[in-house]
């Protein structure tokens, strides 16, 4: 679970995510209805990156 955890704080994950998603396309959802899951996805993943803290670089100070 932590694995999973340590993931989803990745931003190349919802990337990752959404590639994936891609690959349904041929589950008879139309183009409109792709249109809407994706951009509610974006929505999401857009929040979501405001939030999750950056690694700063090895070796340099990190703000708190």
């Amino acid at each position: 679970m932590d694995f999973i955890i340590k993931r989803l704080q990745e931003p190349s994950t919802y990337a990752g995510i959404a590639a994936f998603l891609t690959g349904f396309g041929l589950l008879g959802l139309t183009e409109h209805d792709w249109n809407q899951i994706f951009g509610a996805f974006a929505a999401i993943a857009g929040v979501v990156a405001i939030f999750v803290r950056e690694k700063s670089p090895a070796g340099s100070a990190s703000a708190k």
